[in-house]
């Protein structure tokens, strides 16, 4: 599924992870994860979060704290939470950041890849099934779960399907 992003909408976007970045990074507390300082990690992992939120038309957290999420990047109004993994390239897995299943921290993880002026929401996937479907792999940052795109339901099913249930 297609999400078109603005200009404004990117500036909002960068905005957000400048509030939540750079008070960290004065104090020490960035993450140096995959060879950056993490800021362009962060607007990418607000990009795939934005762009679900739109899809699903749900609250955006844009709250601005000293210490990160609990992996629940965003809550479904029945409680059920949704973990968001953006990979910066088309064709990339759902990668966690460890092997360890704990770090899939939800019931629903989503996949989101870069568009053209905007995200592409890949799919969803249950925790158990990346449980069922994951498997090691390590590329060059750590070895980590992973599970690639064709193990996801697109959302637009997805949603259908929960319409009907």
């Amino acid at each position: 599924m297609y999400i078109p992003i603005t200009e404004a909408e990117m500036r909002g976007i960068r905005l957000l992870a400048e509030g939540r970045y750079n008070p960290k990074k004065e104090r020490g507390m960035y993450d140096r994860d995959m060879g950056n300082d993490g800021f362009d990690a962060n607007v990418q992992g607000l990009l795939g979060e934005y762009a679900v939120a739109k899809a699903l038309n749900i609250t955006l957290d844009i709250s601005l704290t000293m210490r990160g999420d609990d992996r629940r990047d965003l809550h479904l109004s029945d409680g059920r939470g949704i973990q968001v993994k953006y990979r910066n390239k088309k064709g990339y897995d759902y990668a966690l950041r460890s092997t360890d299943p704990a770090e899939f921290a939800t019931e629903i993880g989503v996949l989101v890849w870069p568009a053209e002026g905007g995200a592409e929401i890949v799919g969803c996937i249950s925790r158990q099934k990346f449980l069922q479907v994951a498997k090691v792999a390590d590329y060059g940052y750590g070895k980590r779960l992973v599970a690639g795109p064709e193990h996801f339901t697109p959302i637009e099913v997805a949603l259908e399907h929960c319409r009907r249930s």
